[in-house]
């Protein structure tokens, strides 16, 4: 804040005398008291409780509270029965749950009268509010000037791309103007920069980047306007000594590139900016111009309120399964994450508010406006945006509701200059997400006496409700996240969740004055439709686990009349596909399942059977011996030798069963079953065709037969020139029967 601006806030507060501090201090503590005793004053300033049915409650408190000890927001005082009766937190003032802000006029849960907050001092008013203003606009600056900074270091660096993760609506703009204001101040000739916004912030940022840069030298093009069409835009980038910051929304990326293209500039730009790009990696926007294939620049810096590298946000829900979703970037696409802020840190520094979803009962345009005022009567709502656009219905609704409420709650659609807004209406047959997330920089955007953010649906319109959980999930890591784990005990539990099982974060997310039974539809809608069914499935297997106390499904089991047999089946084929997610594959396995069923179970049964012989001593397995983990050992070494005498047991196998002490090694004769001649040479050969028959006693039984029908025609007398081949002979005939026993 400059010198200038700080000048007229310190007369104010060396004009105040102790007068006037003494009349806050009494007001302060009749309200103290008050809260104390959960009942409401009596009278201040000359009113009564009697005319308390008289009063105009729609006014604000007075910012003078706040001095002690009240939130930045305004007075938060505490509500002591709801607490009590809800089991609510008694936290930080900050703390939604346990506290009320008082922007709306809230005095221990009882709305406060526009006559009693006139009693405090206008001039202790103004002193209160110049503190608060300052101790939130200095702690947004210098988180806006660490993100800038952040992000300038890493392109100077000599790093292409970087990225800024900041919550929607913690100062998506700000950080960007930064960045380019960094670089013009370092005196850089011809300096051009294209900022890449969504629609709904283009009116707001020309503005704001209007009369930030009215100092520099430079162009600032806003496509959209009239006389920036793709022929204007041409002749600019013909110009190669002129400055520029160029604002764009993503609808018109193209116009740029046919510009720079009919242009024939061949110079890329200094530095690309892109805002909200969470809704642009989740496929929400054209990604033209993240690569330099399209508009090439040499840095770029994309503020997100999700990380963009690996998998897309949106990818855990039904709609991120579906073919030509995006997919899993490198690290190297979007560059380093240099700043991170989180949601709870935006809301605790008063820069962002949290969203919350609200459920209207009406869908007509008379009884939606009617809900709208009363909304405006109890949370403060006034400033509501109807999306997708819808004109003649928003005319409608904007005409009764400010009949109804003097014309102090106004609604709006299309595109909007307003930086803050309360609530966002989902309307049309039909809506995107698009729509509603691109809303949430100027829904969640903090302002004072601002609590929430609310997106209002229809509770007899589904895809309302699908639409803005959609949105929420793109915009909130932990939603989406919440939705995949509600998702399987959906499937677990094969029914709606009760609102207890829902998960706490998507509990939250629902305002909490919403009707339990509408509330329960409203998640249930968002898990049934944008739910992975595939986490449905292991769910249902979770299901199959805890009655049967294994995941060894047959082909035709089944749980809850579902397929789940055939389901897994279906999951191996996949894997052995290498089609099978990762993720996926680490679920599945993390269950118990095996994917690879023969590899699984040969390693399985080989480090049971290494157990037992250490542990027992033996190399002899029963035939019903049973681990103590339910393995049946007995069971599967019998099938290890029937696979080894037809020939299906590989080398390896046979190796690996062979150090594990196998039971066939006592099967190989003892030392004792050879006799040998006790003359050298003929010791020799006989001992040289012992171990050849060792060697050759695994092969199956026919193969066997074949060798020992060569080593009798070998060594035979008849045959054979050596001078001991009747010993030979004689050996073979003694190791026969040893040698050809079994299949």
């Amino acid at each position: 804040m400059a010198v200038s601006e700080q000048l007229p806030h310190s007369r104010l507060r060396l004009r105040t005398g102790r007068r006037h501090l003494a009349l806050v201090c009494a007001s302060a503590v009749v309200l103290l008291r008050a809260a104390r005793h959960d009942v409401r004053p009596s009278g201040i300033g000359g009113i009564s409780s009697s005319s308390r049915s008289c009063l105009d409650w729609f006014g604000t408190v007075p910012r003078c509270w706040s001095v002690f000890g009240a939130s930045q927001k305004g007075v938060c005082v505490p509500k002591v029965a709801d607490s009590a009766r809800h089991g609510a937190r008694k936290e930080s003032p900050t703390s939604a749950e346990s506290y009320t802000n008082s922007g709306e006029g809230s005095f221990g849960g009882v709305r406060t009268p526009r006559t009693m907050r006139q009693a405090v001092s206008p001039q202790a008013a103004v002193i209160a509010e110049t503190r608060s203003d300052r101790s939130v606009d200095e702690s947004a600056d210098v988180v806006w000037a660490k993100a800038a900074a952040a992000a300038r270091a890493s392109l100077e660096a000599g790093v292409n791309s970087t990225t800024v993760l900041m919550p929607s609506g913690a100062g998506d703009l700000e950080v960007g103007l930064r960045v380019i204001r960094g670089f013009l101040d370092e005196g850089r000739p011809a300096f051009r920069a294209v900022v890449i916004i969504p629609n709904t912030l283009l009116a707001h940022a020309k503005k704001l980047y209007a009369n930030a840069l009215r100092d520099y030298s430079l162009d600032l093009i806003t496509m959209g306007d009239q006389n920036t069409d793709v022929r204007s835009l041409a002749r600019h980038f013909k110009k190669t000594n002129e400055a520029s910051v160029i604002l764009s929304r993503y609808e018109d990326m193209q116009k740029i590139c046919l510009s720079r293209l009919e242009a024939k500039s061949k110079q890329p730009l200094d530095l690309m900016i892109f805002e909200a790009a969470h809704i642009l990696r989740a496929g929400g926007y054209l990604a033209a111009g993240v690569t330099n294939d399209v508009i090439p620049a040499s840095s770029r810096v994309f503020v997100s309120a999700r990380q963009l590298a690996g998998k897309a946000p949106g990818s855990l829900l039904a709609p991120g399964q579906e073919p030509g979703y995006p997919g899993e970037e490198p690290q190297g696409k979007y560059g380093p994450e240099v700043f991170r802020l989180t949601h709870r840190d935006s809301e605790e520094r008063n820069m962002s508010v949290p969203l919350r979803l609200q459920i209207l009962q009406s869908t007509n345009a008379s009884d939606v406006a009617r809900e709208l005022a009363h909304l405006h009567h109890t949370l403060g709502v006034c400033s509501i945006q109807v999306v997708p656009p819808q004109l003649r219905l928003t005319q409608v609704v904007n005409r009764i509701l400010k009949n109804l409420t003097g014309g102090a709650c106004r609604a709006r659609t299309g595109r909007g200059s307003a930086s803050s807004i309360d609530a966002v209406v989902v309307a049309g047959s039909n809506p995107d997400y698009v729509t509603v997330a691109q809303e949430f920089p100027r829904l969640a955007r903090w302002r004072d006496g601002k609590a929430h953010g609310y997106v209002l649906v229809a509770g007899a319109a589904k895809h309302h409700a699908v639409t803005a959980w959609q949105a929420l999930a793109i915009e909130d890591q932990r939603a989406e996240e919440a939705l995949q784990r509600a998702t399987v005990e959906y499937g677990r539990k094969d029914r709606r969740l009760k609102w207890e099982e829902v998960p706490y974060e998507l509990r939250s997310l629902v305002f909490e004055e919403n009707a339990k039974k509408e509330a329960v539809i409203a998640v249930a809608r968002g898990i049934e439709a944008l739910g992975d069914p595939w986490d449905a499935w292991l769910g249902r297997l979770l299901a199959y686990n805890d009655h049967h106390h294994h995941v060894n499904v047959r082909y035709l089991g089944t749980q809850f009349g579902h397929e789940l047999g055939s389901w897994l089946k279906d999951q191996r084929e996949r894997w052995e596909r290498g089609v099978l997610q990762e993720r996926k594959v680490a679920r599945l396995r993390g269950l118990g399942v095996k994917l690879d069923v023969d590899a699984e179970r040969f390693a399985e049964g080989l480090a049971e059977l290494r157990k037992y012989v250490q542990y027992q001593r033996s190399r002899i397995v029963p035939w019903n011996c049973k681990t103590d983990s339910g393995f049946m050992l007995g069971e599967w070494v019998v099938e290890q030798r029937t696979l080894q005498r037809r020939g299906k047991l590989g080398p390896r196998r046979q190796q690996m069963l062979r150090e594990a002490y196998f039971m066939w090694q006592p099967s190989e004769a003892p030392s004792d079953l050879f006799e040998h001649p006790e003359e050298p040479e003929a010791a020799e050969l006989t001992r040289s065709i012992e171990v050849e028959l060792r060697d050759l006693r695994w092969r199956p039984v026919g193969e066997r037969r074949g060798v020992f029908r060569a080593l009798v025609l070998k060594h035979h007398p008849d045959v054979s020139q050596h001078k001991h081949a009747d010993a030979a002979i004689r050996f073979l005939s003694d190791v026969r029967d040893w040698f050809l026993a079994g299949n």
